[in-house]
């Protein structure tokens, strides 16, 4: 016997239900789930997979590390710290921005907010670049009925794409149509997962003793890979 288990999507869990199990699951609460949200642009990679380090950022810490202008260093500088167990406040932000701005802290009186340092310097760059590009727009020269021509005949149908494209779907069609008999019977379906079960030999449908087994190992297996996902495949449990 043969046993397949699929993960599917939840749509059937609200955002805030899903942050409640996550607040189960892993003891982090609805704030610090938010933090970790609004930090993944730029910092979003070493937060996301520890929680526990986004929770000692305060969120207005995440939003000044966060801005583009916030050199790299600065960054990594304070993810150390909060590793080292000490709580990211604004006051702790700022100066390590400054720290790593050393061109920008020596041009600027003292009592000038780093942050507000940092975003002139990133309007400036943003300015910079599109005069640049308008340089570049009115070097091309390109002509605008040379320019709509090429567009229309970009926008001609390619019969030979159009055939390629109808023979590569066919392909898929006949792939799904023989995936979906070499699972075998679907014996369980919700909102979470699909179970599915087959004979080995092909010959006879699953017994019933089969498809309780299958269950059971479908659900043990959901338990152990994903408890999240268990939770909301509550019904997979045989004995409910």
């Amino acid at each position: 016997m043969v046993i397949h288990l699929f993960y599917l999507a939840t749509p059937e869990l609200s955002r805030a239900e899903q942050i409640e199990i996550m607040a189960k699951e892993t003891g982090v609460q609805r704030t610090q789930q938010y933090r970790c949200r609004d930090s993944f642009i730029y910092m979003g990679r070493p937060l996301l997979k520890e929680p526990n380090l986004a929770s000692r950022f305060v969120t207005e810490s995440v939003n000044r590390l966060s801005q583009p202008s916030t050199p790299e260093t600065a960054r990594y500088e304070s993810i150390k710290r909060a590793r080292a167990g000490e709580i990211i406040v604004t006051e702790i932000a700022d100066s390590i921005i400054a720290a790593h701005l050393p061109e920008l802290t020596a041009s600027v009186s003292s009592n000038t907010d780093p942050l507000q340092a940092a975003c002139s310097v990133e309007a400036d760059t943003q300015l910079n670049a599109t005069l640049l590009i308008r340089c570049d727009d009115a070097a091309s020269g390109e002509d605008d009925a040379n320019a709509t021509h090429h567009n229309r005949r970009r926008r001609e149908p390619d019969i030979e794409t159009i055939k390629a494209m109808d023979q590569k779907r066919h392909e898929i069609d006949e792939f799904k149509a023989s995936r979906d008999y070499q699972l075998g019977e679907c014996i369980h379906q919700d909102n979470a997962v699909q179970v599915f079960v087959r004979s080995v030999n092909q010959k006879s449908a699953p017994t019933a003793e089969a498809i309780h087994y299958a269950i059971q190992q479908a659900y043990r297996k959901l338990c152990h890979s994903n408890p999240v996902q268990a939770i909301v495949a509550d019904t997979l449990e045989p004995s409910r």
